[in-house]
């Protein structure tokens, strides 16, 4: 590996204002107010000097297989070319406040961090392919689109802040930790699609723009163990696909499986089948751990649309955030009871019920429902003044015991038939002409005789003297007129579970 001082580089294209223009920062060397032309930084060079350019301008910048050791900065710089990288080592690659007048394309770069901060560009930044530790993204506004896609781009950490507003897209990467926050105009687009994830991250998110969240699996993918092109031909058994790797492989900018996979000479067909085969034994992931996280807090998240997500093998935390917004499709949001405070999780799924009953989802909606219900009397019961709200916490507990707020008629009509069994025999007792005991001669006589009668006690609107020549006990108008009460509510919530799917 040639080793290259990165000043001795500059030096031969600069004029002599590049000596007084060069500025010693500790070990970091600044270039400050230069103009440069077109700069090229070829294959197998190693720059271990790490440097940093101020209120330069640049035409076009061509990193190719270069190694910065110790990395490369830009502040308040403005690129009128193009700005590319490809198969790069930069151990810390950054932008800030700076303007690209073209485009800046980053094809597999390898490092600790990148990041750009307050930075425009008339055209989309793209990043395709790499491992990165650490992205970071600070949005101007959302005039500028950033872009970063491929089944092996590899990002520990992703962190996205928006001030005003962004224009975001990612798509088929792997990126275990996802955070989000910032303010995002009307203009907005987040559009997260086909990643691998394992923590998903929104803290103080105020949207009035529009989130995507579509196809996000959960998974920890650990590291990525690439195969040699070498072993990589040697594995293919489709005959087409070894003709066209083996031709690809003989170029130079081709070195590795990533170099393969993410160049631009490659057919989709290819691509599909290097995935296909190739993926799972690439991607060491961790399948013993049950970690996947999805934690909302303190956001306003307005139009949020979740599309054939596995949200069942997330552990929720939602926190202090308004989700009324939000729209499941083929997604849905498992019922848990624990994990945040009685408040929030009543807020969060009145939110998904809400939801729910604008797309006319009505399993979900009563599922979402019964999830709000218990969370509400959690709450009444945790409250320190809660007797005052016993009425309300024994109407709650009386809809769940009997039908289970109105979701399970079976349950409702096996209730009621109970309570209504047990209170017509306590009515009989209390008769002063009826004497039940549980001899084989007393049961016979209950069957026989008493037990006709039990319909009509079903009936709330009875009269209290249907049975021919009962003469009432002491007690006999109270049991009757509290079994009135339970059945009616009963049949009420049989009824009301009846109509689960037509109710508004």
């Amino acid at each position: 590996m040639e080793e290259t001082s990165l000043k001795s580089l500059l030096k031969s294209q600069l004029s002599t204002l590049f000596l007084t223009s060069t500025v010693q920062r500790g070990a970091e060397r600044a270039f400050e107010n230069l103009e440069f032309g077109d700069l090229f930084f070829e294959w197998n060079e190693v720059y271990e000097e790490p440097a940093n350019f101020q209120r330069c301008k640049f035409n076009n910048i061509d990193i190719e297989g270069s190694n910065f050791k110790k990395g490369i900065s830009f502040e308040n710089c403005e690129f009128s070319g193009y700005f590319l990288i490809l198969n790069a080592h930069i151990n810390v690659l950054t932008f800030e406040n700076c303007h690209f007048n073209s485009n800046i394309t980053i094809y597999s770069v390898y490092g600790a961090t990148l990041s750009f901060d307050n930075c425009t560009c008339d055209s989309p930044i793209r990043i395709l392919g790499g491992t990165l530790e650490e992205f970071f993204y600070q949005s101007k506004d959302e005039k500028t689109l950033l872009k970063i896609s491929g089944n092996f781009t590899e990002i520990k950490r992703c962190i996205l802040h928006s001030s005003i507003g962004m224009n975001f897209s990612i798509s088929d990467a792997i990126i275990n930790t996802f955070e989000i926050r910032g303010d995002f105009n009307s203009a907005s687009r987040i559009n997260i699609t086909s990643i691998r994830n394992n923590i998903m991250f929104l803290d103080s998110v105020n949207n009035d723009g529009r989130f995507y969240f579509t196809k996000i699996t959960p998974s920890e993918v650990l590291t990525l163990d690439f195969p040699s092109l070498e072993s990589l031909s040697k594995s293919i058994e489709d005959a087409s696909m070894l003709k066209a790797v083996n031709y690809l492989s003989k170029f130079h900018a081709i070195n590795s499986f990533p170099d393969l996979y993410h160049s631009v000479m490659i057919s989709q067909d290819i691509k599909d089948y290097l995935y296909f085969h190739y993926f799972q034994k690439i991607a060491i992931q961790d399948f013993s751990t049950s970690n996947h996280t999805l934690r909302i807090q303190n956001c306003s998240m307005g139009v949020f649309e979740i599309k054939n997500t596995k949200l069942q093998y997330y552990k929720l935390i939602i926190m202090s955030s308004d989700l009324s917004g939000i729209k499941l499709i083929k997604s849905k949001f498992p019922v848990v009871k624990n994990n945040w405070t009685f408040d929030d999780g009543l807020s969060f799924y009145n939110d998904l019920y809400t939801s729910a009953s604008k797309q006319n989802n009505s399993q979900d909606k009563i599922d979402y429902y019964v999830a709000a219900q218990y969370f509400a009397y959690q709450r009444l019961k945790g409250d320190s003044n809660s007797f005052s709200k016993l009425g309300n916490m024994i109407t709650l507990l009386t809809s769940r015991c009997i039908s289970n707020h109105g979701s399970n008629w079976l349950q409702a009509v096996f209730v009621t038939f109970a309570f209504g069994l047990i209170s017509f025999i306590l009515f009989i007792v209390s008769l002063e002409n009826y004497h039940l005991d549980c001899s084989q001669i007393g049961i016979n006589y209950f069957f026989t005789n008493v037990l006709s009668f039990l319909p009509q006690f079903l009936n709330p609107l009875h009269k209290i003297d249907f049975i021919d020549g009962g003469l009432l006990g002491l007690w006999s108008g109270w049991v009757d007129l509290l079994s009135r009460i339970i059945i009616g509510v009963g049949l009420f919530e049989t009824v009301r579970s009846f109509r689960k799917y037509v109710r508004s």
